[in-house]
């Protein structure tokens, strides 16, 4: 990678580095550019069908009775009025 364009994404992200650094940096980022560039071709290609043969394996849904409220509340810390009580995450 250039060391121009590493200067920016450096400064941009309020980091320094030496000459020395910037040469190690650059030979890293190569590195994985190379590594994901077999992912990059497929980018804004379309994607094959899913396979939907292996759903066929699946079990079939079977409907089953589910807790009782009474079952779902004694094992709650707080529940109240057919609901659980949690803490106020915003404000």
């Amino acid at each position: 990678m250039d060391k121009k364009i590493l200067e920016q994404l450096a400064e941009l992200s309020k980091l320094s580095f030496s000459n020395a650094e910037y040469g190690v940096l650059s030979k890293r980022f190569d590195e994985k550019l190379e590594e994901v560039s077999p992912i990059l071709a497929f980018a804004g290609k379309p994607m094959p069908p899913n396979n939907v043969s292996t759903l066929d394996s699946l079990r079939p849904d079977e409907v089953k009775p589910s807790l009782s409220l009474e079952e779902l509340a004694k094992n709650a810390p707080r529940f109240r009025d057919r609901y659980f009580v949690v803490p106020l995450t915003l404000e």
